[in-house]
């Protein structure tokens, strides 16, 4: 049994939406881009008119019928500025039984935090599940910023990492430093007793 693909968020809707369009508008007339180049003429217009650039580019894509099918596949409706301007622009389908996820309200600190985003995030993109239980909210953020954002939080990763390296190192110079003082003392000590 296949699984069901897991529901994007918004912003990770529009992205893709946004990317594949460009990709289908760019192959549709070979060298020439003529509906390429007619699409960004429309999204350059609804932004000039006020439009966000997302907006204008779910407005635009309305217009082509090689897009139509994007619409049932990612939920851009946050992003349509007219949703009844093309009543034959296909909606996807209603999801049903949209899990929530239950919060603990644990207090973790940072690194733990990323810890399990790190985790949750595998696991979704590996099995196709999301979690049913986060251990707070800063958690569940950082969850749906690897999935969303994987560079960005893979930064923050990468970050704590080194951070959390330098303190260790720092740690070990200091017990290193500690023993040598002590071995020195010993040997000071050493030497008054035999005077």
């Amino acid at each position: 049994m296949a699984k069901r693909k897991p529901k994007l968020t918004p912003t990770t809707a529009m992205k893709e939406f946004r990317k594949r369009a460009r990709s289908i508008l760019w192959r549709q007339d070979g060298q020439e881009k003529k509906t390429y180049k007619r699409f960004e003429e429309l999204v350059t217009s609804f932004t000039q008119g006020g439009m966000t650039p997302d907006q204008a580019i779910v407005q635009a894509a309305k217009d082509f019928d090689c897009l139509k099918r994007l619409f049932r596949e990612y939920d851009v409706s946050d992003y349509d500025p007219h949703p009844g301007s093309h009543p034959d622009t296909p909606r996807p389908p209603e999801e049903k039984d949209v899990p929530t996820v239950r919060c603990e309200n644990k207090e973790l600190s940072y690194r733990e935090n990323l810890g399990w985003a790190l985790t949750a995030a595998g696991e979704y993109l590996r099995k196709a599940t999301t979690p049913k239980v986060c251990p707070n909210d800063q958690a569940y953020y950082l969850y749906i910023q690897a999935i969303e954002q994987p560079k960005d939080f893979m930064q923050r990763l990468g970050q704590v990492e080194a951070k959390s390296d330098s303190i260790q190192e720092e740690q070990r110079l200091a017990r290193k430093s500690s023993k040598l003082t002590i071995e020195e003392i010993d040997e000071m000590l050493t030497m008054l007793e035999a005077d």
